[in-house]
């Protein structure tokens, strides 16, 4: 399997809607077996006000398929600081970073 346990990683859901859910994960894998992964860590949704996504204040567990298509995984550094993810607009567009040197642009992957 390519996730490995207590590996950091940061989900967005595909939507196949015309109305995208704006929610992304930023967790640990607890479990990845036969292509579901079992992840802990924080959801994060876009404020409207600001139409940046803010971090959910409880630590939640999901279960999520890695060969239906309907997730984008990205392995984290393990340097991230997973309590200090934001999410920030700037010159290039929305970035994910945790205030050090280290950031990913989510380019055209929307959270609409």
């Amino acid at each position: 399997m390519l996730l490995s346990q207590n590996e950091s990683v940061h989900v967005m859901h595909r939507t196949f809607s015309e109305k995208p859910s704006g929610r992304t994960l930023v967790s640990t894998v607890e479990q990845c077996e036969a292509g579901v992964a079992r992840i802990r860590g924080h959801i994060y949704a876009v404020d409207q006000a600001n139409d940046t996504p803010v971090r959910q204040p409880e630590a939640v567990t999901r279960f999520i398929s890695l060969v239906n298509g309907e997730h984008f995984v990205t392995p984290l550094p393990q340097s991230v600081a997973l309590d200090k993810v934001t999410y920030e607009n700037d010159a290039i567009g929305l970035r994910i970073t945790d205030g050090s040197d280290w950031g990913i642009h989510l380019g055209n992957l929307s959270l609409g």
